[in-house]
């Protein structure tokens, strides 16, 4: 069969009943499958290549929508192939698939018999509507919103374009019947007053809550009042010691600061005598080798003594570390307390409570779509292996807040950030082998005790904040020898100090050295802060990217039009340079005005060029 036929015989599954589907003999249905799933590959393989990346999606989804319908069919048989074709689908992608599937009908009647259904339903216009759209759009909207249902790219382009489709033919039958009954139009008026006087009834109701709102609003702004009456007091009182004392902090800094030194340089010495003893005794195990026997004992012994000597050393170093590290973060509270009192802030944007939780919402929900957005292929450095991940069940995923320790009134919880951390465990098992394992976290860290208290926060995350949430997840990652990547989101960007350290040898020796890849994400300017020298981190950037490829897609048809408002057409290679824009984000733009009839590609010796219509 060429592409054409193929694509016919998948469209034939794809709207077809389910009942006489299900009519049809058992090893009928999954041969059918079986055939379906071998011409999708054939078809992405060899009939796509001239589509845009929206058309080979669509194409591609009617496969999938015809291999949902078959294995849908499947799903309740008695039998172990049936049983292994239906796990293929998430139940998410079941539900959604049945709900589109209950109005399969209207897809076959024509806008006049719609028309004369709802000329007959005299007095219940509104009703017939309202029934079918609330079902319909409710799970449009599902279909569109990130995280409602967690099913596959191509699917669900499918499944948006039979809603769409379905809309359209709805919209005729009501046009329809506008032309069949001239009073349509005003009993369906009639009925709107209804609902209408419905929503001003909700209006009033939504005014109270708010005035409720506005209450509460105002005795926290009293306690907060309050609270920053205490906070001069205080500050009244640090200024006074820091105008007697400050000579003092900075005394105990330089003392901490020459530890810290002290201590590296010791830490350096160690491990110069671990190679030099390392190096010593692997002299002496091959020098045991030419040994005779009797021998052997009194070199083997002094091989031992070398080991333990060895292992009492590595300790010895991972105490100092520990200790260093531990120094640093002591150091960095006493500069920022300093800092504080002296009323130094990098940040002048003070974030609303409400604000900071939208943020935090857009954060988790941008990365947890990314990570459902399968098939997906992760690296395990540690082990040296690669581990694909084709459906969203393979991932273990674990969820906590902060905000639950502060004993917040469950009421108000939805009114401020919670500190989510959202972690991907993946997990490959092999028999002979070690499994292969990666654990992604998606952490939104505020100082949340700012938001319930004041209502707002204006404090960059500091090093001490890092350091401390840090120090936590690198005994998990040292023990486990597990790759932790932990992209960390501030809705108040981060000082500069965290910037300077995170791009720092430092953090490469303490941190990313030991199975830890940190990826910082400042949500007020979008700005990614990882450590070049960690090319672990690189493979795992898009996951942080706050943009979307359908916005950055967006954004450079936005610039690419502007550009041919000037001069009537514009280079592929020059909108790439000028605005730092991906190659193929530009490609994809060029493509899509070229379908919307804003310009004609011409590829001018070798160089892709758009020209305005």
């Amino acid at each position: 069969m060429n592409c054409q036929d193929i694509f016919d015989y998948v469209m034939s599954y794809a709207r077809k009943d389910l009942i006489s589907l299900k009519n049809e003999p058992l090893e009928s249905r999954i041969q059918i499958y079986n055939e379906i799933k071998k011409n999708r590959s054939y078809y992405e393989n060899n009939c796509t290549k001239g589509l845009s990346f929206n058309e080979k999606n669509l194409m591609l989804g009617f496969f999938d929508l015809a291999l949902i319908r078959v294995a849908s069919s499947l799903k309740d048989c008695n039998d172990s192939i049936a049983a292994l074709i239906s796990k293929d689908f998430t139940d998410d992608e079941y539900t959604a698939f049945l709900k589109l599937d209950k109005f399969l009908l209207l897809d076959y009647i024509k806008d006049t018999e719609i028309a004369t259904a709802l000329f007959n339903k005299t007095g219940k216009i509104y009703d017939v509507i309202k029934k079918w759209y609330d079902e319909e759009m409710y799970e449009y909207e599902k279909l569109l919103e990130p995280g409602e249902y967690k099913i596959r790219q191509t699917l669900g382009v499918a499944l948006r374009h039979e809603y769409i489709n379905r809309f359209e033919k709805i919209k005729s039958g009501i046009i329809a019947y506008f032309s069949k009954d001239p009073g349509a139009p005003r009993q369906l008026f009639n009925e709107y007053e209804y609902v209408i006087r419905k929503q001003y009834e909700a209006e009033i109701e939504r005014r109270k809550i708010e005035e409720n709102m506005r209450k509460i609003a105002e005795e926290k702004i009293d306690e907060l009042e309050k609270e920053i009456e205490k906070l001069r007091e205080e500050k009244e009182k640090i200024d006074k010691y820091l105008d007697n004392y400050g000579v003092k902090g900075v005394t105990l800094e330089d003392k901490i600061k020459k530890m810290i030194t002290f201590l590296q340089g010791q830490v350096k010495e160690l491990i110069e005598q671990k190679k030099i003893l390392e190096s010593q005794k692997a002299e002496l195990e091959n020098y045991v080798i030419k040994l005779k026997n009797e021998s052997k004992t009194v070199i083997e012994s002094e091989i031992k003594r070398y080991e333990d000597t060895i292992r009492q050393l590595t300790e010895k170093i991972q105490n100092y570390q520990n200790a260093v590290s531990k120094l640093q973060i002591e150091n960095l509270e006493l500069q920022e307390k300093i800092n504080e009192y002296k009323n130094i802030s990098e940040s002048s944007i003070a974030i609303s409570n409400t604000e900071a939780r939208i943020m935090e919402v857009n954060f988790i929900g941008r990365f947890e779509m990314k990570m459902n957005t399968v098939p997906r292929k992760f690296f395990d450095p540690i082990r040296k292996g690669e581990i694909n991940v084709d459906k969203t069940s393979d991932y273990i995923i674990e969820r906590s807040d902060e905000i639950n320790s502060l004993n917040v009134n469950p009421k108000e919880l939805h009114l401020y950030p919670h500190n989510t951390e959202v972690t991907y465990i993946i997990r490959k098992r092999r028999l002979l082998k070690e499994d292969l394992i990666v654990i992604i976290k998606a952490k939104f860290l505020s100082h949340i005790e700012n938001y319930v208290k004041k209502l707002a926060d204006d404090k960059t995350i500091s090093l001490a904040d890092i350091l401390e949430y840090l120090d936590k997840s690198i005994d998990a990652a040292r023990q486990g020898k597990v790759l932790h990547v932990i992209g960390i989101a501030s809705p108040t960007g981060f000082d500069k100090k965290v910037k300077e350290y995170i791009s720092s040898d430092d953090f490469k020796k303490n941190f990313t050295d030991y199975y830890l890849s940190v990826c910082l994400i400042d949500l007020l300017s979008g700005e990614l802060i990882y450590n070049k020298l960690d090319n672990r981190i690189n493979s795992y950037i898009d996951i942080f990217e706050q943009e979307l490829e359908t916005e950055k897609i967006f954004k450079a048809k936005d610039i690419t039009k502007r550009e041919l408002m000037k001069s009537g057409h514009v280079t592929l290679s020059s909108v790439v340079q000028e605005y730092n824009l991906p190659e193929l984000i530009a490609k994809k733009a060029f493509y899509e005005l070229q379908k919307e009839n804003i310009g004609k590609i011409y590829d001018v010796n070798g160089e892709i060029v758009l020209k305005r219509d």
